[in-house]
């Protein structure tokens, strides 16, 4: 139904612009959908003109009204980011053959900021470029329509579950499964984390590495590749558009022409704007449409040199810029609007470490003062430090086998050596984690933080984010001094080098609407219809406050490659405008009203109270807490205040939040389905295998699948199967007692045995019928990886060997 909607849209925009589809086209794109996507009839009608040499060839950018843009049709993409890498990843996967990224770096490092998609102004990030993304994990969503998916759930740095305080660290929210589950509060909500934790620049390095994966495609001559060229140090400046035709040489001349901040040209069907929130594609194409010249077109040439012809008509010969244009600063630009706020980004040192922040967030609030940080993993988790620790424990066993070896007496190569912890299968052929190495290996963890607060005049905002990283980090000790732990710590344990801050704008998404509030559509005025669409942060920035920045901007890639399959050039340029600004427009609507909310005191009538702004505001964010019945919210944060419960206990907090609600009285105070029930509408006793009721048919069934993913290594599949049953794995065993833990380790599936371990959270050590681990089975079939992983995490053990012979001793350290 959805794609007969989408369908449906289609035909009404091109019989506004074209005319009626003919009833055979009707017929075949309601009966045969899957051959929209290939180019079938629309390919076969394009245009065709004769070649100086005689010989007929297609127009390039042909596919005028009434016909879709053929597949080897050149496409420019505007900026690397992340709205970019969508755009070129899917054009590619639909079958675009002939495209190009322009990047305005002259050095392309995945490491450093490029583009603006989401947050801040990547050009202030002081070199890091880096920042974290909230990314939703969806099996249907963008990501995986990308091919990323479940790379980038690789990426995912865990985050299960945050507290909101404030400035003096009193509870006043909590977000998570620590109350959820059974009445100890031992839920864990298996695989239900809805979101995930990446890294900007380890998203950027995985869309780039699938955008440059060569797509073996069958043409005419056989097997061509089929990739996208990133042309490097190319900012663009501006546009014009043109009438297809030819030159005098009877070369084809192409819709649009492009020109770099360095002087030179470039010629392209469709142009792309994904160069961010100072977009020049942008502020190019609603000045046309607002029908004024660009500032950048109107830039006056340097003395001597003979300024830009027109390119009313085609076949121009066209000169390139005598210098680089500038780009007007946010705050000069008219469509955009400053929101009051400015945020200050960083990120800790590796070996910064604090109870509250291990797999974790918070979010503290000063309603007062209008300021805000929040917190979240950035790099660093368990399963890593237990990754870290096994291998430490590899190279201690190879060095004290060294040392016996090197001893020179002949008995005392003899002598068994005590090996604590080794998982080398080289050395002991079993797993665990060394008392030595465990202490040696702290835990690496990397937090980004960041501190907004209300900065009413853009000018003092542009001022400050030019104040360099130490003036800002300054700035943030400043107004943090006498927070609650471990916020002034974790001010001064942060690298200088990552600190950079920028004021929040956003753009309303409806100036890009065709004809919409009085702005002149893309083909009025006789004009002939625009091959020109900007996307991702160049349409709609929004404050990073609602996490959605990078998630709309993946959204926009896939549904404007499924537009330009579907409709002409100019028919699916303005569906998908339309689509996506209805989609981006309630996104930026609601970042705003966040960034409102959480700085400014509530305006009359707006539910806070007349006395200043702290009730108003903290009932946005806080006064929540999962688990908890709404109306019973205020009075646990009541008792919590009276104890004197707050974020300086540090890893005791969960602890003493339960022991409270323990006291209040569990079945009063909590809302007994956990969340996977109420989303999927399944009883607890309907997913716990061996409960009977009335779907144990189905429970029996999606164990089955379990194990099948398991055993495949499916892990998308695996997340997709908890969603609808959390609770599945715990109880699915195969006729010889292997669990889903057993069959992805005895496949050798590294990412499904870590997903299991620490996400679905099964029990490692526990035996099948023959009474093997699935650490045994990793070992017995040679996955030396997979055994790590899991040695990495379990019981410690000592090895006892003897030297020259092939006996050892397994037994665990207690005895």
């Amino acid at each position: 139904w959805r794609w007969r909607r989408t369908s449906c849209l289609v035909h009404f925009v091109e019989e506004r612009t074209t005319g009626p589809p003919s009833a055979r086209d009707v017929d075949i794109n309601n009966r045969h959908p899957e051959r929209i996507s290939s180019g079938g009839e629309a390919e076969r009608k394009a245009p065709m003109h004769s070649t100086k040499n005689g010989k007929s060839k297609k127009k390039p950018g042909s596919g005028g009204s009434g016909h879709r843009l053929p597949l080897d049709s050149r496409i420019a993409i505007s900026g690397l980011g992340v709205s970019g890498l969508s755009a070129a990843i899917a054009l590619r996967n639909a079958g675009f053959s002939d495209l190009v990224v322009y990047e305005r770096d002259a050095v392309f490092e995945v490491e450093g900021g490029v583009g603006g998609d989401a947050g801040g102004d990547a050009e202030n990030s002081g070199g890091y470029g880096g920042y974290g993304l909230t990314l939703t994990y969806n099996p249907r969503g963008p990501l995986a329509e990308l091919g990323v998916l479940e790379d980038v759930c690789r990426a995912d740095c865990p985050s299960r579950s945050h507290y909101v305080f404030d400035e003096k660290g009193r509870v006043r929210g909590y977000y998570g499964n620590m109350l959820r589950g059974d009445e100890s509060g031992g839920g864990k909500g298996r695989g239900q984390r809805g979101n995930l934790r990446v890294p900007r620049q380890a998203l950027r390095r995985i869309m780039v590495g699938e955008m440059l994966r060569p797509r073996p495609e069958l043409g005419e001559d056989g097997t061509k590749s089929v990739g996208v060229e990133i042309r490097q140090g190319k900012r663009v400046v501006s546009y014009e558009e043109r009438s297809p035709g030819e030159t005098a040489e009877g070369m084809p001349v192409r819709p649009v022409w492009v020109r770099f901040d360095d002087g030179t040209t470039d010629e392209c069907d469709l142009l792309i704007g994904a160069d961010g929130i100072r977009s020049a594609v942008a502020r190019t194409l609603l000045s046309r449409r607002r029908g004024r010249d660009s500032p950048a077109l109107s830039s006056p040439s340097c003395p001597g040199e003979k300024p830009v012809p027109s390119l009313s008509s085609p076949g121009v010969l066209l000169a390139p810029a005598p210098v680089p244009v500038p780009v007007p600063s946010r705050e000069n630009d008219p469509t955009l609007s400053y929101l009051g706020v400015f945020l200050i980004l960083g990120l800790t040192a590796p070996d910064f470490f604090h109870p509250l922040l291990d797999e974790r967030g918070f979010h503290t609030l000063d309603a007062e003062g209008g300021m805000r940080i929040f917190t979240m993993p950035y790099e660093g988790s368990r399963v890593e430090d237990g990754e870290r620790a096994a291998r430490r424990a590899r190279e201690e066993a190879v060095a004290v086998d060294s040392d016996d070896t090197e001893d020179g007496g002949g008995t005392s190569s003899k002598r068994p050596s005590c090996l604590r912890a080794t998982n080398l299968e080289e050395a002991s052929g079993d797993g665990g984690v060394s008392a030595s190495a465990a202490a040696t290996v702290k835990p690496h963890r990397r937090i980004m933080w960041q501190l907004s607060f209300r900065l009413p005049s853009s000018s003092d905002a542009a001022a400050l984010s030019r104040a360099g990283s130490e003036s800002l980090l300054d700035e943030v000790r400043r107004r943090v001094r006498g927070w609650h732990d471990p916020v002034e710590a974790m001010m001064d344990s942060s690298e200088v080098g990552s600190v950079w801050g920028t004021g929040l704008y956003d753009r309303d998404p409806e100036l890009f609407l065709h004809g919409k509030k009085g702005r002149a559509s893309s083909s009025s005025g006789g004009n002939p219809p625009s091959r020109v669409v900007a996307i991702g942060d160049a349409v709609h920035p929004m404050s990073p406050f609602k996490g959605q920045g990078a998630n709309q901007a993946l959204l926009d890639g896939p549904l404007l490659a499924s537009w330009l399959r579907r409709a002409s050039p100019d028919s699916a340029l303005r569906g998908f405008a339309a689509q996506m600004v209805r989609r981006s427009a309630r996104a930026v609507g609601a970042s705003r009203e966040a960034a409102r909310a959480l700085h400014f005191p509530p305006e009359d009538g707006d539910g806070g109270d007349a006395s200043g702004g702290r009730a108003g505001s903290e009932r946005r964010l806080a006064d929540s807490i999962a688990g908890v019945r709404p109306k019973l919210v205020g009075e646990l944060l009541a008792a919590l205040d009276e104890k004197g419960i707050t974020a300086t206990l540090g890893g005791g907090l969960d602890k003493a939040v339960r022991d409270v609600v323990a006291k209040l009285g569990h079945e009063r105070l909590l809302e007994l389905p956990n969340s996977a029930e109420v989303d999927s509408g399944v009883s607890s006793s309907e997913v716990v295998g061996g409960s009977g009721g009335n779907d144990a048919e189905e429970n029996i069934s999606q164990q089955k699948q379990a194990l099948s993913y398991a055993a495949s290594g499916d892990t998308m599949s695996l997340r997709a199967l908890t969603i609808k049953c959390s609770n599945v794995f715990v109880d699915a065993k195969d006729n010889e007692g292997k669990s889903c833990l057993h069959l992805a380790a005895e496949g050798g599936h590294y990412h499904a045995t870590r997903w299991l371990l620490s996400e679905a959270h099964l029990d490692k050590d526990s035996l099948d019928d023959n009474g093997q681990r699935a650490g045994d089975l990793a070992r017995e079939h040679g996955h030396s990886h997979v055994h790590n992983l899991l040695g990495s995490l379990g019981q410690e053990l000592y090895v006892l060997r003897i030297p020259d012979s092939n006996i050892s001793y397994h037994c665990d350290c207690d005895t």
